[in-house]
């Protein structure tokens, strides 16, 4: 059996079986800059609060999460694409019809990689 973890980018339980493929996440493919945000998409993390009545008042913030990505991909860490190969043993779980029009004999995790397959 697959285990569950918590995808860092959307907070949700995933197991790499059932997200394999199914970009229901999303992540960023694009560098980060300060000023201009993603290069992606432009979006900016917000800052963090730091004005003074804010903190008089005993409230502060230690993490601002990253605004939700542009690109869809699937739940984990690895975005890179999988070789048929290497899920051999978990291949009789997966459900043929729903793979058509991807090429043999890779998967891949996210969209990005996927229009990008060529340069690979």
């Amino acid at each position: 059996m697959d285990k569950l973890f918590i995808c860092s980018r959307c907070d949700n339980y995933a197991s790499q079986m059932t997200t394999m493929g199914r970009w229901t996440c999303f992540h960023h493919p694009g560098e980060y800059d300060v000023e201009k945000g993603y290069a992606c998409c432009g979006k900016k993390v917000r800052p963090l609060n730091y004005n003074r009545p804010y903190i008089a008042l005993g409230a502060h913030e230690q993490y601002v999460k990253p605004p939700k990505g542009c690109t869809p991909c699937d739940c984990g860490t690895e975005l890179a694409r999988i070789h048929i190969d290497e899920i051999k043993s978990t291949l009789d779980q997966i459900d043929i019809d729903k793979w058509q029009g991807f090429d043999f004999p890779y998967l891949y995790r996210s969209k990005d990689s996927f229009e990008n397959r060529a340069t690979q």
